[in-house]
Order: C-alpha cells, then sequence, then structure tokens
C-alpha cells in the first residue's frame, strides 16, 4: 500500500453532540500509520468506516485512505496494531504533554484537553451569548528540565466544545492528536481531525515543488529519521530551490546542519517566516 497524507478535516457528520464521531484505534507496530474508526449511526458502537493516516509524512497532501471492516482486517493482518497508549503523560512515564496559552480556557480532564464552546443564543427570548475570541495553545513535551514545542492550535469558541485525545506512538517520536469537535447547541453535528506532532527536538516540515512524487518524499523523510529528527508534515512548496535547503527557525541551527547532513547536497538558510515548524526542508526541484 501506499504511503498515505491526510486531509486536516474530515468530512462533517450531521449527529446529535452526545454521539460520539469517531474512535481512536491506534498505531500500528512500526509506527507507520494511523487509524482511526469511525461509527455508522447516531448512538452506535458498531464502526463503519476506517480511516487510516500516514503518521510519518503528516496530513497535508494526499487524502487518507478510508477503508471498510472487511478492508481493515486485510490491513492489520499485514500490519499489526500496537497497543494503544492514550493519555498526557508517555508510556513510560518519562515525558508529559503540557499546554501554554495567554488564555484561561480550556482544562485537563482525563488525561485529555478539554475547551468549552458556548451556543450564540441562550434563553426563550433569544438573547445572544458574549462568545469569547479564538483562544490558541501550545501543546509541548517536557522531558526533565526541557521542553520541546509540539503542536499549536487555535479553537473557535463559538457553538461548539472540543477535545483533545492524545495517543502515543509505539517507539515514543510522536503524539497523535485526535480533536474531537461537538456542537453546544442540542441536535448539533460533531465531527474530528487529527495531527501529529513530536515529542522532543524541533518540529520538521518536508516541502516539495509541485509534481514531486511521494517516493522523493518517503526518502528525505526517512534520512532525517535516520539523523535523530523527527518530520511531522509534508507539503508543497511555493518557491523552487535547485538544490535542497533547510531553513531554521533561531536557535535550532545545529539540528538544520544534522538536517542537510542528512540530505544530499543541501544547505542551510534562516527560517523569516513563521510556519508552526522549526525546521522547513525545501527539497530540491524546480
Amino acid at each position: 500500500m501506499t504511503r498515505i497524507l491526510s486531509a486536516l478535516l474530515l468530512v462533517f457528520m450531521a449527529v446529535p453532540a452526545i454521539a460520539q464521531d469517531a474512535r481512536a484505534i491506534g498505531f500500528t507496530q512500526d509506527g507507520l500509520f494511523f487509524i482511526v474508526g469511525r461509527f455508522d449511526g447516531i448512538g452506535s458502537d458498531t464502526l463503519e468506516q476506517y480511516v487510516v493516516f500516514d503518521a510519518h509524512l503528516g496530513n497535508d497532501l494526499f487524502a487518507p485512505q478510508e477503508l471498510t471492516p472487511e478492508q481493515y482486517k486485510q490491513f492489520v493482518a499485514g500490519r499489526p496494531l500496537a497497543p494503544l497508549k492514550t493519555g498526557q503523560q508517555s508510556p513510560d512515564g518519562k515525558r508529559q504533554l503540557q499546554v501554554s496559552s495567554k488564555d484561561k480556557e480550556g482544562r485537563w480532564e482525563k488525561g485529555e484537553f478539554h475547551v468549552t464552546g458556548v451556543s450564540p443564543w441562550t434563553g426563550d427570548s433569544g438573547e445572544e451569548a458574549r462568545v469569547p475570541p479564538p483562544s490558541t495553545f501550545r501543546f509541548g513535551v517536557k522531558e526533565g528540565k526541557k521542553t520541546w514545542p509540539s503542536s499549536d492550535f487555535t479553537f473557535e469558541h463559538g457553538n461548539q466544545s472540543q477535545r483533545v485525545e492524545f495517543i502515543w506512538s509505539p517507539d515514543g517520536r510522536r503524539v497523535a492528536y485526535l480533536v474531537h469537535l461537538e456542537s453546544a447547541t442540542d441536535g448539533g453535528g460533531s465531527d474530528y481531525w487529527l495531527k501529529f506532532g513530536p515529542t522532543q527536538g524541533p518540529r520538521v516540515q518536508v516541502l516539495g515543488v509541485k509534481g514531486t512524487i511521494p517516493a522523493l518524499y518517503v526518502l528525505a523523510v526517512s534520512a532525517l529519521e535516520k539523523a535523530g529528527l523527527t518530520p511531522i508534515s509534508t507539503g508543497e512548496a511555493k518557491d523552487s530551490h535547485p538544490s535542497t535547503v533547510v531553513f531554521a527557525a533561531k536557535g535550532f541551527e545545529a539540528d538544520a546542519r544534522k538536517a542537510a547532513q542528512a540530505l544530499r547536497g543541501a544547505t542551510v538558510a534562516p527560517l523569516t517566516w513563521k510556519p508552526g515548524y522549526e525546521l522547513v526542508v525545501v527539497l530540491g526541484g524546480k
């Protein structure tokens, strides 16, 4: 099966908020894929579809694979699942997820992070409620005295609540952030989306010019992982470069040099924009 990239936001499901939208199935033992199951109806415990994401290439370039229950059985027969490891703390107890924000919105509850939505209308008179502005959160992973950035989120408060579930990869290098969205209005809908973040080191994105074949992304990501880095996203570059360039945020120059050494002919340059990553690798090509 070809490697898979996920779209960030999946199709809306018009079901009441009391019905859970999706269930985390978890990572495969090799850590390459992450699977989400979707329910077949309101209040049902039966999963009708399984969505397979590529955990190494990220969420931005290709659609995930959608499998029927029978296809799912065949898939996991060839790629067994790892035990499901959820919660704020890593399975080995050495790392802890933390959140930072300028806002006071959000709370930890049973190893998940919750942001409560506000219905824009309340009462029989249709009185308009105050809806807080969007809140921005940064999830980081702390080990000892060191904390690394892992993933940034901006949550809208109007008419929906968000619940973030954390699933750790079997090799401990990644966290899957499964975000459940539920309407704050009775009879509203639910949805979900998924992101990946590293558990140490810089956040790394790999970009290629339009038409770059998936195999080139795979080669670059594999080389970076062998160098000890953890790419979490791939995508299309806006500008082309004759050779590969590793753009580094201030303070991450040493990591950029390590990345450049892993990629033949690569050079290092300063990162002058804010993409949500500390290293952005743009593969050479026209």
